[in-house]
């Protein structure tokens, strides 16, 4: 969910202007907070934030949620769309083997809570985590939109905007053998409505293991769309590949999505996430609000959470389609251990991460390469979970990540 807007000002030159000044100074002063270790913590959290749709078993058609009273009790939201639901496994949990167990029992538990509570006003419905909802074709997305006044708000502002960056006016994706092709606008909403995702956040003892973490982040990206692409249907067609949401998220946002620039700091990461596209909400009086409700508009893959409110900075990963509380833990267990198993180690170049990104739509069989040593996804997959399991080894967390990851090497070979 986006930073609410307070206050709408006119979209004039002189105001994108004086929101881009703002945005820079509040960056500035957090950088300056950050070389005063504001943000440094000795121990760490995580969370799960999870996206799933709601789905008629029957027909696999959209279900509105919008009247489901049930779900309030389960700090459920709505995001976007009426039929994708939004919630936290567990909230900021402390980042130990207890912790991670935790998190994965209430998450399990909660997803069993929500389908019942679902069932209770649908006797049909049920939750299908799945990175884009398969049967919503051309223009219809525009059907299941929420009607939330205040979001409305946001989401109208933010599609003026992206319709007008976007060099390309549609969305266009084509499966390379059956030639059948999907069609349909270029915007942010048609593409955000469709598509669901399950993000990790994973907080830093201090700024600069942050900017380590979020340029790791880029080079793995593609590697972790790869292994867990679950979407390969789109308006109705298999296009053949493996990941329709990052497909449709880069196509839909040319500006706004796709992955970002490594960092060197705070600051040079908002400036360069900033200079991605102008900004979509206008503020000119409050300097904070600038930054964050800009920061909240670029969608890349991964992103640094900078909260000035509990003086803490975390990664956030939006790499993965939606997964089952299972499946997210195994994705979760594989970040944190490439995360880990690659501080201070040489990474790719951000032209070769973007070459891996482009392909990983396709799943294992992408071509990918790591160092200028050509490879595939499914390889350099397997690489990676053995990547991080020998940084387990060294940790309480051995056993439960043995349990998790070993699976999905024997899923991937």
């Amino acid at each position: 969910m986006g930073t609410k807007i307070k206050k709408v000002f006119p979209r004039t030159a002189k105001n994108i202007s004086k929101t881009i000044k703002l945005a820079l100074i509040e960056a500035h002063q957090r950088q300056e907070l950050a070389d005063k270790n504001f943000f440094n913590h000795s121990t760490r959290t995580c969370d799960i934030e999870q996206e799933v749709r709601i789905v008629n078993r029957l027909t696999g058609k959209p279900i509105n949620a919008e009247n489901f009273f049930e779900l309030n009790k389960f700090k459920v939201r709505l995001d976007t769309s009426v039929d994708n639901l939004e919630y936290d496994a567990n909230g900021a949990t402390p980042l130990t083997l207890n912790g991670i167990k935790h998190l994965y029992s209430s998450f399990l538990r909660k997803t069993r809570q929500i389908q019942e509570a679902i069932t209770k006003n649908d006797y049909d419905a049920i939750l299908v985590p799945i990175g884009v909802q398969p049967l919503v074709k051309e223009n219809e997305w525009k059907n299941i939109i929420i009607s939330n006044p205040i979001n409305q708000i946001r989401y109208k502002l933010m599609e003026a905007v992206v319709i007008k960056e976007n060099i390309n006016q549609k969305m266009v994706v084509v499966n390379p053998n059956t030639k059948e092709t999907f069609i349909d606008k270029a915007s942010n909403l048609s593409a955000m409505t469709r598509t669901s995702g399950t993000q990790f956040h994973i907080s830093e003892r201090s700024p600069s293991e942050a900017i380590q973490t979020h340029n790791i982040s880029i080079a793995i990206a593609p590697i972790m769309i790869a292994l867990f692409g679950n979407s390969p249907f789109l308006g109705g067609i298999d296009t053949g590949r493996d990941s329709n949401r990052i497909e449709i998220l880069r196509q839909g946002e040319q500006k706004r999505a796709g992955l970002p620039e490594p960092a060197t700091s705070i600051e040079d990461y908002y400036q360069k996430q900033l200079s991605k596209a102008e900004p979509s909400f206008i503020e000119i009086e409050n300097q904070k609000q600038a930054l964050d409700m800009s920061m909240s508009s670029i969608h890349t893959v991964t992103r640094i959470i900078v909260d000035t409110k509990n003086n803490t900075i975390r990664n956030e990963f939006r790499h993965i389609d939606s997964q089952s509380p299972y499946k997210a833990i195994q994705a979760f267990l594989l970040t944190l251990g490439l995360i880990e198993g690659l501080r201070n180690k040489k990474l790719p170049e951000f032209a070769e991460s973007q070459v891996n990104f482009r392909e990983s739509v396709w799943g294992l069989k992408a071509k990918m390469s790591w160092l200028q040593k050509n490879t595939s996804a499914k390889e350099l997959g397997l690489w990676c979970i053995e990547l991080a399991q020998n940084y387990f080894l060294k940790t309480e967390m051995m056993d439960i990540a043995q349990s998790f990851l070993n699976p999905l090497k024997k899923e991937i070979m």
